[in-house]
């Protein structure tokens, strides 16, 4: 890590915290429920969530931000996660994403695009914004409306990557004009 990182984004409503042991609970709910992982993976096994923790925890500690766990300021209640990461967890990887993933009850509720919002201007703040790439199914509709509804925004403007696209996936980068270049491709 060449200069520290900002501290993890914050709101009155969410706590972002870094991700620890006690969280396994937790993330075992929320991936293990087909209806929340339909679009990140599908349903994983303890051991891949165990791991994914691992390389959360590892992250953190060598870059000083990575994947938070989101917990309810009011209540202290377990709400998702969401953070940066090197793409994939491929520490050597020059693109960072953006990751967000919400239990069942605080989906559909703008908590997703307010969480977005902060990890925008969080990697601005970190000087990332021009490494960040977003990627989404393609059958997750509701996600690629909201990314597409940034397309033009006036703080946070994304577009669509086309030379990103694969059978899986949408790409999006921030700005008002996609850096579409094969150096582009994960």
């Amino acid at each position: 890590m060449t200069s520290p990182a900002p501290p993890a984004p914050s709101s009155a409503f969410l706590e972002f915290r870094p991700p620890a042991e006690d969280d396994m609970p937790h993330l075992l709910a929320l991936q293990t429920e087909a209806s929340i992982m339909r679009y990140y993976g599908g349903v994983q096994d303890r051991a891949n969530i165990a791991r994914r923790l691992q390389l959360a925890m590892e992250h953190e500690r060598r870059f000083g931000y990575g994947l938070w766990s989101l917990y309810e300021r009011n209540t202290g209640e377990f709400f998702g996660i969401g953070g940066v990461i090197h793409y994939d967890f491929d520490f050597e990887a020059e693109l960072v994403e953006p990751v967000v993933c919400l239990k069942l009850e605080a989906q559909g509720r703008g908590y997703g695009r307010r969480i977005l919002e902060l990890l925008h201007v969080w990697c601005r703040d970190a000087g990332l914004l021009h490494r960040a790439v977003c990627r989404v199914e393609i059958g997750n509709r509701r996600m690629l409306a909201l990314m597409d509804s940034y397309k033009g925004h006036p703080s946070s403007p994304v577009v669509r990557c086309h030379s990103m696209a694969d059978a899986r996936y949408t790409f999006y980068r921030a700005g008002k004009e996609a850096p579409d270049t094969p150096a582009d491709v994960p």
